[in-house]
């Protein structure tokens, strides 16, 4: 049953896991290569409390995308990670966008640049500062 629930929320697993980042990474990897592929995602929701790989983040964000998520809302705000292109989270099917995410500015400002969201209606948009810090 739950492999076709269509909400994703992975904010408050903290609690569920204290103090061990990988077995979040292990819970969060098994429900989303179990899930049933074919059903949609109406909402997805991570909170990255503590530092992740970015090549775990950047699953987490292609998921939903890839499975036509109508809202999303994603968190990085607590910890350093490369700026994200805006056309990491485009989509035809996104209507509610809340991001608190380092975004690369040079890509941002470009007006070549590809951020396709036909669908969106709401948009939330922290953009962190970018510093001179090494990035996870």
């Amino acid at each position: 049953m739950w492999t076709s629930l269509p909400v994703l929320s992975f904010d408050g697993y903290d609690q569920l896991f204290p103090y061990t980042h990988s077995g979040i990474i292990r819970f969060i990897d098994h429900v989303l290569e179990n899930r049933d592929q074919d059903t949609h995602v109406s909402c997805f929701k991570f909170l990255a409390v503590y530092p992740f790989p970015p090549n775990f983040v950047r699953r987490l964000i292609n998921y939903p995308i890839d499975h036509n998520v109508e809202e999303l809302d994603i968190d990085l705000q607590f910890h350093r990670y490369k700026p994200f292109k805006l056309s990491t989270f485009s989509s035809d099917t996104l209507k509610k966008l809340k991001l608190r995410v380092p975004l690369d500015y040079d890509e941002s400002l470009r007006t070549d640049s590809e951020w396709v969201l036909p669908a969106l209606k709401l948009s939330l948009i922290h953009i962190s500062e970018p510093t001179r810090r090494s990035y996870i």
